[in-house]
């Protein structure tokens, strides 16, 4: 203990431990926090983080010891701005304030003026909050009582804080150890109270994303102080307090105060306060008044001034004395009012030099500044009762200043861009005013040449883009202008051939499972080729039968049908046909009758009535309606028979299967006279007597049989008086019969489809009839499916040619979505696939042959911007589907999807269930379309075909180990949530998809009443008394809902509805009280592993004893996805050895198999002998002796009962017993999954069970087959990560939730839940919490999803690439099209900002740029080293700063030493391009010299990358300098040439408060004075300028982060590259590529870079993609040069080389591995270097080639 006390006296001993022990272990994650976290759910902002971030920023001039100036425009603009970029991407927030935290804000330890500076800022920006309409609170500390009872009410999602930075020694001065430490603990605190933390300092506003680092509380439950901390952290405090202002009376607050009161008040007693009554500084408080006076006068540009420089012995007077004394009275002073503060050093400063060079008497300085200034400054001294105004003798004599010179005029672009014109962007460009620079041209050149002459790479050959990225082959086939394909051996044949037979049979597999909306079997579709058929119709007409004619009557438009003589004659003799299969169903239907008869009970020829309505023959609507009818007779006497008749719940059940069989009754087009009369008296009996009779077909056919009597012929009363129900019929609909209600809505038959489609379909299919573009926003299960494939029959039957592709957002989905097509379409097109497939990782088909691609974005993205396809390929698609297109919104590859739709030359549709903003959306998607001269509408459907009930399961803290799966449950665990009961959780509104089931709706109303009275219009009876003489439906029920819905939201706005005796409160008490009491323990976990194992297997067993299987389990955590799995294995095992070790049955079985298999070879010798006298015998045989070898040869087929001891036992399994899959099958998939891939042991057996993990760290094969055996019925356990929320078909009965996670979001809770409940199989879907805090499982219901927005899509990259597609494909039609179109976008993306003027500036510097990095020439055509960038351009910005060191030579100079040390080299190259791609931050502490030696002690891992060479850094930062100098010219010629337009810069970007001189504002000298000083700027904000800065930027960041408001200028399509490791800022960049390239140990990966385990695999596959994505393009620069073969085989990584998907589900590892060639790696293109290539240059080659082999063969080592 003395040691650890010894070792930890000082504040950065303590804080060193305090991060060893606990703070770099939580390994944050890096997330975006609104799209990918928080949703539209309320965070807390710690008030005094962004005070901090405000007042560090080196760009305010804000109480620096140096300059005096206390700039509070740029002040309330800086703030305002952090803000603004949170509310403008949606952020839902409240900021706080804890009183604790002071001392972080105030810096106390600092200097007076420091400390008095940021304590008067902090008071000033929380009193502005009030103005922003952001709500704020002020709490004491953590444990402020106010703040636990916020806490409670609120339930923040996180908490937005700083954590107090690194300390570099432990000699820092000021506090700042003691600072950091407190500001660690309060973090630590935070944590420990159940409360995530994500880190302001660390913020990344990134488009429309917020990303940060997110720190779960849950990794730090059950934390404590480490060891000898807690004391010096209260030393700390201690010492902290001390520093502290003197406090003395604070003055009487006034609601009324104004700027003047303010500071009179303040300035009184800093005049009081001085002991010596100096009368300097009663003379520079005047001055001060003085300048406050002024201020109304003076415009924002006026005060733009640069740093003042006084007499420095006045300087030192007015940091040390004067302004400490000014600033913490004003902060004493101040109260709550309507004024702004307004204060200005700057001018006060301008004002002093202006006294103290000039000495003016007070006539002239009133002259200067304007008498009606002054005046108001002699009232406010006057006010200040402290004696006559000053004199201002004491200043000019005692100090002196030289007057500042006058500054320069209007600010000027860096420098003029280099010469380019285009044909066909001539025109767009040319409104943009530009300064030309004809020399600059030459010297590029020159530079080039002369500069570079050794390098090829650098060297300005025109590029041509014909070939593949990855191989060199040419993209078009030899007939269409490019190269013969290289003829294939016999291996390389039969090796494609066995490839696509595996993948055809694993697809046509995935067909067979697929079902339709109605759960039927796909049946596929003969397409005849156009080209084939006799000149008709594209789709004619179908003759319906006879009797679907007559019933159907008139047309579309109510007009009698005409028919032609040839239609006549098919009707008759379909009509003979039909009258011949009647006559033959009628015979076939006596014989089922009599054969039923004779059945035993009629729970078995319920049995078998039930499997005839399942075949083919119920087409036959005449057997249709017998059958059903005979149903319903035979549920009536089941129903007289049961014992247990008058049994409440089996009443109530009988009740519901008879009224669903009437219900479709009513659908029915044949039912006679005496039958529909039968289901009226059976209506009566029920209760139901005041129901419109069912239609008849007007015959009276006599009934087939004799339907049971149910009441008397004489009376007519009921015989059975259990039949009727107890409540009004109404009410029982409501309460019992919901999930079965007609839930169509306005639906119509339509002979487009085959089913009656609703309103909005029909909708739909006009508009695709029509050719137009649509987005369809309806939820799951709603019925989008059918939309797809009708556009995909659309295209299929009008030519041959035309092509649709469709747009999956992962490959999972595509093989789905392909496996689907293959299911229902079939057309022969001459040796061309009708259908292909084409992703990253492997094409079927080929792509450019087909007629329906299914392909993932990025290859699509390829393939529209490929110039040889522009020309032949890409005018053939007629229309482009994009499914799930909300993920446009996701952080990775959503910018692709805006690309493609921005680029689409054709009809689009988008399909999606979870759009939060579909009409902003929609008014993006129209304006693009219309630019592409397309009509485009939104068809929005909100309700879900079944509703979703909700549960929480309530788990034990000890609860019962497993017995077996039959045992009743002595309880059920699972609690019901009333929907209006998770209001209790503080909501201020209701959801748009807050929705009630008819029960919820009924129990709602029970409550109102109860609660309010005062419902009568509400009152059932009443509300439907239209329908109260037929069943409701699911329309009525919705109007009802929203009904109740309209007075609930009514309540809620009223002022008492937070009241506990309120109405409100009243009925949420009434429907959750239930909920409340009894979900409690729920909220927490099991406290140990036993405890969750248990009641994991317990949930299950309750759901397999309710019928609510198949289930899938959600977890967003793919370790605990696995341990759950295996733990729900090793329970069913450990059950089952229990069992069989003491069941008598078991033993008995056991015996049985025994025997059998003692009498094996009895019973080959009789079978043997039967055969022999079988033989001698010849065919003449008894029948009896044929049935009796029959039978033995049957008995020989297997044991008894087909038993096999070693299979699980039925009761011990999840694994469904009545699908058609077989054991021999089971055991045939696990033998392949065994030779194809590795799969876990425990995941091998669970599939045995009927329990399956699904997450894309499984085997892809192991996937496949969960979900095929999950679709037809096998499994019925799967525990998924989100890889099944997007569009996979794996619908279920039950979504379960399980544990609580930061991507468990708004979104991805509706995407899940959204397979629960299955069309075609359930009418109502489940959703359990399972271990999820009561309180998250609120929140999650009431979420709101966040609404959709965009990027910026016209990358620097993109405008490369679209220059390469114009120049490639010679300018073709289509090309020009989607360019134009892009360009004359009034918006370029969802919710950008961005008009088309400056996108169209921002395309010409863009162009600047890339001619300048000699990727572009004068005429627009891509130069050589486009291929790196265009190939890499999803990690820009690091393609475009590898080009630039290409071209520099230091990546030259750096390889020449490869020869002789290849190691160092290769490691050298390695932390460059660690640097360039794919970064993975850290935080900054983890840089923290005592934390880092820690791990590196010992793991082999670096940790933190260090950074850049040299020389690599000097052209990376030369690299940006050259991009912020063209970005900043563009800013600032924009701004120059449309100021007029654009105005001033005088509104602050959330308040909206306009900054203009007052209306009596007048010139006065000192005016004059200030405007000759002042910054002019263009492109800076004015705001900014306020504190001297004019428009010369430091970089980048500066720029987009302070120019002025009305330039939209985006930090992320600005490619310069961020030195990340050179800088100080919150993140440090992780070396876990350069770590893992060294040392090849997943461990250390894992352990000290904190990647998470299930993460590692996919991390290194991406960066070995960039390796060889980057080696692929040097081949192609080089194959110029060189000899090689362009079309030989090279390194072959697949078909295309695109970006990593932006899901989960990626290449399987065994399959990726085996991708690549060479058991060394990639094989190069040039084993020798060409004789033409130079040197230098292929040292690079070499360099790249030994770097990504000696890493891919580490990768592929972890796998093999």
């Amino acid at each position: 203990m003395s040691e650890t006390l010894t070792r930890l006296e000082t504040a950065k001993d303590a804080l060193d431990e305090f991060d060893i022990r606990w703070y770099a272990r939580l390994n944050p994650r890096w997330m975006d926090l609104i799209g990918d976290y928080a949703g539209t759910e309320l965070f807390a902002l710690d008030g005094d983080a962004v005070c901090q971030v405000v007042l560090d920023d080196p760009l305010l001039a804000f109480g620096n010891q140096d300059d005096n100036a206390f700039q509070l425009l740029h002040l309330y603009h800086a703030f305002e701005y952090i803000l603004f970029n949170f509310v403008k991407r949606n952020a839902v927030f409240d900021v706080v304030f804890f009183e604790e935290n002071q001392f972080a804000t105030a810096k106390w330890g600092e200097s007076e003026l420091l400390v008095a500076s940021r304590t008067l800022a902090r008071s000033i920006l929380k009193r502005h909050l009030k103005s922003l309409n952001i709500t704020a609170h002020t709490f004491e500390s953590l444990e402020d009582e106010a703040w636990n009872d916020y806490v409670g009410f609120k339930r923040p999602m996180f908490f937005m804080t700083n954590d107090g930075g690194v300390i570099d020694s432990a000699q820092e001065p000021n506090l700042r150890a003691e600072r950091a430490l407190a500001q660690r603990h309060f973090v630590f605190r935070v944590l420990t109270s159940g409360i995530t933390v994500a880190s302001l300092r660390a913020i990344e506003f990134k488009n429309s994303k917020i990303m940060s680092f997110v720190y779960e509380a849950e990794e730090s439950s059950g934390a404590r102080v480490p060891s000898g901390v807690q004391g010096v952290y209260h030393s700390a405090l201690e010492t902290l307090r001390a520093e502290q202002p003197p406090a003395s009376g604070l003055l009487t607050a006034s609601s009324t105060q104004s700027q003047a009161t303010w500071l009179t008040q303040a300035c009184k007693r800093a005049v009081s306060r001085s002991k010596t009554k100096s009368p300097v500084l009663s003379s520079i408080v005047f001055v001060f008044l003085l300048h406050a006076a002024i201020l109304p006068s003076l415009s924002i540009e006026d005060r733009a001034q640069r740093p003042v420089k006084l007499d420095p012995k006045l300087q030192s007077y007015l940091s040390e004395t004067a302004l400490p004394v000014l600033f913490l009275e004003m902060d004493k002073a101040l109260s709550d009012g309507e004024f702004r503060p307004d204060l200005d050093g700057r001018v006060f400063l301008r004002l002093l030099e202006l006294v103290t060079s000039t000495a003016p008497s007070y006539d002239s300085l009133s002259k200067a500044v304007g008498e009606q200034a002054f005046k108001i400054a002699e009232e406010w001294w006057a006010a200040l009762g402290v004696g006559a105004r000053p004199a201002l003798e004491p200043l000019s004599q005692n100090f002196h200043s030289n007057p500042s010179p006058v500054t320069d005029g209007v600010a000027t672009a860096p420098f003029a861009v280099l010469p380019f014109q285009h044909p066909v962007l001539d025109k767009h460009l040319s409104p943009i005013h530009v300064t030309v620079d004809t020399t600059a041209e030459a010297d590029l050149a020159n530079a080039a040449l002369n500069g570079n002459g050794h390098l090829d790479f650098g060297n300005g050959t025109v590029f041509t883009d014909d070939r593949h990225w990855h191989n060199q082959k040419a993209i078009l086939p030899a007939h269409q202008g490019g190269a013969p394909k290289k003829p294939e051996n016999a291996w390389q044949r039969n090796r494609q051939l066995r490839s696509d037979q595996r993948f055809m049979s694993s697809l046509q597999r995935q067909a067979i499972t697929l079902t339709g909306a109605k759960g039927a079997r796909l049946e596929q579709q003969v397409i005849t080729p156009v080209g084939a058929r006799p000149d008709t119709p594209t789709r004619a007409a179908k003759v319906r039968s006879p009797t679907k004619q007559a019933a159907k009557g008139k047309g579309k438009h109510g007009k009698e049908g005409k028919l032609k003589s040839a239609d006549k004659i098919r009707l008759q003799i379909m009509s003979e046909k039909e009258a011949k299969s009647k006559s033959e169903s009628e015979v076939w239907w006596k014989e089922q009758m009599q054969n039923i008869a004779k059945m035993p009970t009629v729970e078995d020829q319920i049995t078998q009535v039930e499997i005839i309505m399942r075949g083919k023959r119920m087409e036959d609507d005449w057997l249709a309606v017998e059958v059903a009818f005979f149903r319903l007779h035979l549920e009536c006497t089941q129903w007289i028979a049961d014992p247990r008749r008058e049994h409440r719940k089996t009443r109530e059940r009988y009740t519901i299967s008879l009224l669903r069989q009437i219900k479709d009754m009513y659908d029915l087009s044949a039912l006679s006279k005496p039958m529909a009369a039968q289901v009226s008296i059976l209506l009566g009996t029920l209760g139901f007597e005041n129901f419109t009779p069912p239609p008849d077909d007007g015959t009276d056919r006599a009934l087939s049989f004799k339907f049971v009597k149910l009441a008397s012929r004489s009376k007519g009363t009921p015989l059975y008086r259990f039949f009727h129900i107890d409540e009004d019929p109404v009410q029982f609909q409501l309460r019992s019969f919901g999930e079965y209600m007609d839930r169509s809505m306005d639906s119509q038959p339509d002979p487009r489809v085959q089913f009656s489609p609703d309103k909005w379909q029909r909708d739909v299919l006009d508009r695709l009839d029509r050719k137009e573009s649509v987005l369809v926003v309806a939820p799951t299960s709603a019925g989008k499916t059918f939309i797809s494939y009708y556009a995909m029959e659309q295209v299929l039957r009008e030519s041959d040619e035309g092509c649709l592709v469709y747009v999956a957002p992962t490959k999972a989905l595509v093989t789905q979505i392909a496996a689907e097509v293959y299911a229902r379409f079939r057309k022969d097109l001459n040796g061309r696939s009708c259908w292909a497939i084409h992703t990253r990782d492997f094409r079927i088909h080929d792509p450019q042959k087909t007629q329906i691609l299914v392909t993932v974005p990025e290859m699509l993205s390829i393939m529209l911007l490929s110039p040889p396809l522009a020309r032949v390929w890409t005018p053939r698609i007629k229309r482009i589907i994009f499914d799930e297109i909300h993920t446009i919104g996701q952080e990775d590859g959503g910018n692709v999807y805006e690309q493609l739709i921005l680029l689409a030359p054709c009809p689009i549709i988008g399909l999606s269930a979870t759009v939060g903003n579909p009409e902003q959306f929609n008014d993006w998607l129209a304006s693009v379309q219309a630019a592409h001269g397309y009509k485009h509408s939104l068809i929005q459907h909100k309700h879900r075909y079944s509703h979703l009930r909700k549960y929480v399961y309530q788990s034990q803290k000890s609860p019962e180990p497993l017995s077996n799966l039959e045992k009743p449950i002595a309880e059920e665990n699972m609690k019901f949530i009333h929907p209006v009961s998770t209001l209790s959780f503080g909501a201020a509104s209701l959801p748009d998809d807050f929705s009630l089931e008819s029960r919820d709706c009924l129990s709602l109303y029970e409550a109102m009443k109860a609660c309010a009275g005062n419902t009568e219009s509400l009152e059932p009876r009443k509300f439907f008394a239209k329908k109260a003489s037929t069943f409701l439906q699911q329309k009525d029920i919705l109007e009802y809902e929203a009904a109740l819905k309209g007075v609930l939201s009514e309540w809620m706005t009223k002022p008492d509805s937070r009241d506990p005796g309120s109405s409100y409160q009243k009925v949420i008490a009434a429907l959750s009280t239930e909920a409340q009491q009894q979900v409690g323990p729920a909220a927490s976990k099991s406290r140990v592993k036993e405890d969750f194992d248990d009641n994991l297997i317990n949930l299950l067993k309750e759901l397999h004893q309710t019928d609510n299987l198949p289930a899938i389990l959600f977890s967003f955590d793919r370790n605990l996805c696995e341990v759950a799995a295996e733990s729900v294995i090793n329970s069913l095992e450990k059950a089952e050895q229990e069992w069989r070790e003491t069941s008598p049955e078991w033993k008995r079985k056991i015996d049985e198999y025994k025997r059998w298999h003692t009498l094996a070879k009895t019973r080959e010798r009789e079978a043997a002998a039967r055969a022999k006298k079988k033989t001698k015998g010849g065919e003449d045989r008894d029948d009896a002796r044929d049935a009796g070898d029959n039978k033995a040869m049957e008995t020989d087929a297997g044991p008894p009962n087909n038993f096999d001891p070693d299979q699980p036992s039925p009761e011990f399994s999840f694994a469904s017993q009545r699908t058609t899959y077989s054991l021999q099958e089971l055991k045939s998939d696990l033998r392949d999954l065994g030779r194809w891939g590795a799969v876990p042991d425990w995941a091998l057996r669970g599939l045995e069970r009927g329990v399956a993990v699904h997450h894309s760290g499984m085997n892809k094969r192991y996937r496949t087959l969960v979900e095929s055996l999950f679709r037809i019925g096998y499994l019925r356990v799967v525990i998924a990560t989100g890889t099944l929320a997007l569009g996979i078909n794996m619908p279920c009965k039950t979504a379960v939730f399980m544990r609580d996670s930061p991507f468990l979001t708004a979104l991805m809770f509706r995407q899940c839940a959204g397979r629960a409940g299955r069309r075609g199989f359930d009418l109502l879907g489940k959703v359990v919490f399972f271990e999820i805090p009561t309180h998250r499982l609120y929140r999650l219901v009431l979420s709101r999803i966040p609404p959709l927005t965009g990027q910026f899509p016209l990358t620097t990259t993109l405008c490369l690439r679209l220059f390469n597609l114009l120049h490639g494909s010679e300018n073709a039609p289509v090309a020009v099209q989607a360019i134009q179109g892009l360009l004359d976008l009034p918006r370029l993306s969802v919710d950008s900002d961005t008009g088309r003027e400056e996108v169209l500036h921002h395309l010409r510097w863009s162009v600047d740029y890339l001619r300048r990095a000699r990727l572009l020439d004068a005429d627009g055509s891509p130069l050589n080293l486009f291929g790196i960038a265009a190939h890499l351009y999803y990690a820009e910005p690091g393609n475009l700063a590898l080009v630039a060191l290409l071209r520099s030579g230091a990546i030259h100079k750096l390889c020449e030493k490869f020869e002789t040390n290849k190691l160092d080299t290769m490691a050298e190259m390695m932390l460059i391009l660690s640097h360039l791609f794919d970064r993975r931050y850290l935080p900054r502490f983890a840089k923290d010299g005592k934390t880092l030696e820690t791990v590196t002690k010992k793991y082999p891992s670096r940790v933190v990358l260090a950074p850049l060479p040299k020389k690599i850094q000097r052209v990376v930062r030369q690299h940006n300098e050259e991009i912020l100098q063209i970005f900043s010219s563009y800013a600032i010629t924009y701004a120059s040439q449309y100021a007029e337009r654009l105005g001033p810069d005088n509104v602050l970007p959330l308040s909206k408060a306009k900054i203009t001189p007052s209306d009596s504002a007048y010139d006065a000298p000192f005016r004059e004075y200030l405007r000759g000083r002042a910054v002019k700027v263009a492109a800076r904000s004015s705001f900014v300028a306020n504190s001297g800065h004019g428009d010369v930027f430091g970089s980048v960041d500066e720029l987009t982060r302070t120019a002025r408001s009305a330039l939209h200028l985006n930090k992320h399509a600005i490619p310069a590259l961020d030195t990340i490791a050179e800088d100080e800022g919150a993140v440090a960049l992780n070396a876990v590529f350069l770590d893992f390239f060294t040392h090849g140990q997943v461990s250390s990966l894992v352990h000290a870079n904190g990647i998470r385990r299930g993460d590692v695999w996919y991390a290194l596959q991406n960066f070995y993609l960039i390796l060889l994505t980057v080696q692929q393009g040097l081949e192609q620069l080089l194959s110029k040069a060189g000899s090689a073969d362009p079309d030989a085989e090279g390194g072959d990584l697949d078909d295309s080389l695109a970006p990593p998907d932006i899901d989960e589900d990626r290449k399987e590892k065994d399959e990726f591995v085996n991708s690549t060639k060479g058991g060394d790696g990639v094989s190069p293109m040039f084993p020798t270097k060409p004789a033409s290539v130079s040197v230098q240059d292929w040292r690079v080659y070499e360099t790249i080639v030994a770097t990504t082999n000696t890493f891919g063969e580490k990768f592929k080592a972890m796998w093999a």
